[in-house]
């Protein structure tokens, strides 16, 4: 069932885009089944992975203070961190100081669905396959059981 293993699939995408600071992004996140849709939850911070922040607000301090703490990037770096984030917001695309470059960090939402079109396009057909048959016999039954008018 795809809310088994799309997390771990959504996992491996922030795993290869290098998000993985903490971690607990990663682990936060969870797909449940409901009668009309799949919904996915994880913490706040994974949208701006996604989307990118908008400039404006201060992000929050202490997920910078863990965040830098993690990188080994001097506590002092926290503030510049949160002012620059507030002014510009987290473009895109992100940037990585290193010569050379070819990690795309963007889009592991999107990413990961295209890796795994087939694999959603076979269990939805199948999920979907049967509800239709079910709608189908039960209006079948209807009209069985209806009255004949003469």
């Amino acid at each position: 069932m795809i809310t088994d293993w799309l997390p771990d699939e959504l996992r491996a995408e922030l795993i290869a885009q290098e998000h993985r600071a903490t971690g607990k992004g990663m682990q936060s996140i969870a797909c449940e089944r409901t009668a009309t849709e799949y919904i996915v939850r994880g913490l706040g911070y994974l949208y701006w992975n996604q989307y990118g922040r908008r400039a404006g607000t201060l992000p929050p301090i202490e997920a910078i203070r863990q965040w830098v703490k993690v990188k080994g990037i001097p506590e002092a770096a926290v503030w510049p961190i949160a002012m620059k984030l507030k002014r510009q917001g987290s473009y895109k695309p992100y940037i990585r100081w290193t010569a050379g470059n070819s990690l795309n960090r963007e889009d592991f939402i999107g990413r990961t669905i295209e890796r795994n079109r087939e694999r959603l396009n076979k269990e939805i057909a199948a999920e979907w396959q049967g509800v239709i048959f079910e709608a189908w016999q039960q209006a079948i039954v209807k009209e069985t059981n209806k009255e004949i008018q003469i």
